[in-house]
């Protein structure tokens, strides 16, 4: 027969069980599941805020709604400085313009003149390339708001190997690097094995005319020194 004090005892030990050990009641939920998609993109977004320069390569198979540039190249930083060329939509024209961003002015030169310097607001309203490398505006928030990311094939891009990645992507957070969409645009995401940097990415837009417009964007040369300076 047992005791009482043996019962108190016993009945100690079982409450002590019963606070450290959660019941059925209290047992935590399953962890949030992470896609490999979702991990990979949020790598990378960490990985561009920290990419000093990059070269750039953006073309558009057809004109974008309240995108004037067709195809541009260049070199930028992500202090805001940038020099490239450009064809741009002028009405039913494609203009060449060769362009230096530098602090608060921007140069341009048609094919036929010398640079013009005009406000850096000039650069805002028809394309501003230093926003690919901000992090508020460029490509680490576009890679941070993908939903649904999902991993679809390794593939080589100009020599790297990477993970491509699709998802879609809220209007507001393309809108500095696609002024004007009008819809949450369908993405690609090409992610460099290893480094984690994003090579290229691709849009889906809808386009002025019927069907969807594609944007792609090839990233590379992030480690090369670049010294950008006003036109002479």
């Amino acid at each position: 027969m047992v005791g009482r004090p043996a019962r108190l005892g016993l009945l100690v030990l079982l409450t002590a069980a019963a606070v450290l050990l959660p019941g059925c009641g209290d047992a935590p939920g399953p962890a949030p599941v992470v896609s490999d998609g979702r991990r990979l993109l949020d790598r990378s977004a960490e990985a561009m805020r920290g990419v000093p320069g990059a070269h750039f390569v953006l073309d558009t198979d057809k004109p974008v709604g309240g995108f004037s540039v067709r195809a541009a190249e260049g070199d930028l930083t992500r202090a805001g400085a940038a020099r490239g060329r450009a064809r741009v939509q002028e009405a039913r024209a494609v203009v060449e313009l060769d362009f230096v961003l530098l602090d608060e002015s921007v140069y341009v030169r048609e094919p036929a003149g010398g640079y013009r310097r005009l406000p850096s607001a000039f650069a805002a309203a028809v394309y501003d390339p230093t926003a690919i490398l901000d992090p508020e505006r460029g490509v680490a928030r576009v890679l941070g708001d993908v939903r649904d990311p999902r991993v679809e094939a390794e593939e080589e891009v100009a020599g790297v190997r990477a993970r491509r990645v699709t998802g879609v992507v809220p209007r507001a957070a393309v809108t500095g690097l696609l002024p004007g969409v009008l819809a949450d645009p369908a993405g690609w995401f090409w992610v460099a094995d290893g480094s984690d940097r994003l090579v290229r990415l691709r849009f889906e837009v809808p386009g002025m005319d019927d069907g969807a417009a594609t944007v792609t964007m090839t990233l590379s040369d992030f480690d090369r020194p670049l010294d950008i300076r006003p036109p002479s």
